[in-house]
């Protein structure tokens, strides 16, 4: 097994050029430092071919804009069914001929639309993984038993991959197993890996937050992630308006998106004091985690995303919306809330500690942080060596 072929809807570049989602980029690295030759498809508005890392080319598809773009279309539901249809029928028919002549020996399937071009591919004749990325909707409905309208997402557990690997949802996998006849054994849940991080100096902070206007006295709260649907900017314009002490703090946004006018129109009617920041490179945003006094997550699919991780690592208090299955853990180590106002009655809570200077409780909460990063984060590569040896131990059944 040393040719791997990835089909994904995301992006390499998706955070900007020269960094990609840390979920795609360090898995394309590892198995590139293993000594496997990639390939890695994604469907865009334009046709395009680079080679990143030793032996990894990247080929981007140029598809119908339709399917790039979901507020085409009024109904997400529509949406969501006729991109199913697309991938499954006129996609794979795009990219059939590269692929075969890559002649892979095994197909990673990232998120629920791939897995279907996947089969239109190769069937079964290929040993296929599907990688998901949040399915907090699909696990709600199914722990129910009610009816999913959704229920093309589902797709995919019903083919009988070779494997399915769930990051950052809480242990889903006993549930996706039970309600869909999925074998155990043939699920793996991992968390996201997280690299260690250089640690500022007291000057250094203080330079940083001087290069950006931002007041020593004054508390930050940081939201760092793509400006989207998807990562909440909604239920974050939310928090905004029912956080009456929103003077008292500045808010350091950082990222760009197709709900970028939406947040920066909103935050100027209401006088709001922020700074924005576009675009900050992968390897560099730890300095901002460092600086702030507590980072906001507002992710609708999974309270476990990368920047919570990052945040944790860095020792910054963390404020999140509560997604994903079986999370509850969650709760002795981070705010983690159900809804938006749980998550501003925190917030008034947590600002008057910093206001009152409470550094013996500031200190548990921080505590708190550090065994949740020495019990349940790891570095990348520990990560990836855990799928491996699942991708490993899989393949010997197929």
């Amino acid at each position: 097994m040393k040719r791997i072929v990835h089909l994904s809807t995301i992006p390499v570049w998706v955070m900007g050029e020269g960094s990609g989602m840390p979920s795609v980029m360090k898995t394309l690295k590892y198995y590139d430092d293993k000594g496997f030759s990639q390939l890695y498809i994604y469907p865009s508005d334009k046709n395009s071919v680079n080679r990143i890392f030793n032996n990894c080319k990247v080929v981007s598809i140029k598809i119908p804009q339709i399917f790039l773009n979901q507020k085409i279309l009024k109904s997400y539901h529509l949406f969501n069914k006729s991109r199913f249809l697309y991938f499954f029928s006129a996609y794979p028919l795009k990219i059939k001929k590269i692929v075969k002549n890559f002649n892979p020996d095994l197909i990673y399937a990232h998120l629920q639309y791939m897995p279907l071009t996947a089969y239109s591919l190769f069937q079964r004749k290929k040993p296929i993984f599907v990688r998901y990325y949040g399915l907090v909707d699909t696990y709600k409905y199914i722990s129910n038993g009610g009816f999913y309208r959704f229920e093309e997402n589902l797709i995919p557990f019903r083919l009988n991959f070779s494997g399915y690997i769930l990051v950052n949802d809480g242990t889903a996998g006993d549930l996706v197993a039970s309600k869909r006849g999925v074998k155990k054994d043939k699920i793996l849940f991992l968390i996201n890996g997280v690299d260690d991080f250089p640690i500022l100096t007291k000057n250094e902070k203080d330079d940083l937050k001087n290069s950006l206007n931002l007041k020593k006295d004054k508390p930050i709260f940081l939201f760092l992630n793509r400006l989207t649907k998807l990562k909440g900017v909604k239920f974050f314009i939310d928090f905004l308006n029912n956080f009456k002490e929103r003077d008292n703090v500045t808010f350091l946004i950082i990222g760009d998106g197709e709900d970028r006018e939406n947040l920066l129109g909103f935050l100027n009617s209401k006088k709001i004091d922020y700074r924005y920041i576009k675009y900050v490179p992968q390897n560099q945003t730890y300095k901002y985690y460092q600086i702030s006094d507590i980072f906001l997550s507002f992710n609708i699919l999974s309270a476990l995303n990368n920047p919570v991780l990052e945040s944790i690592k860095n020792n910054t208090p963390v404020l999140s919306l509560k997604r994903g299955y079986n999370i509850d853990f969650l709760n002795d180590y981070i705010f983690c809330y159900e809804n938006v106002e749980g998550m501003v009655e925190s917030a008034k809570n947590y600002l008057h500690l910093l206001n009152k200077g409470d550094q013996e409780e500031l200190m548990k909460i921080k505590n708190k942080l550090k065994y949740f990063e020495k019990n349940y984060v790891k570095s990348w590569d520990e990560r990836m060596e855990k799928e491996l040896d699942f991708i490993k131990e899989r393949l010997k059944n197929v």
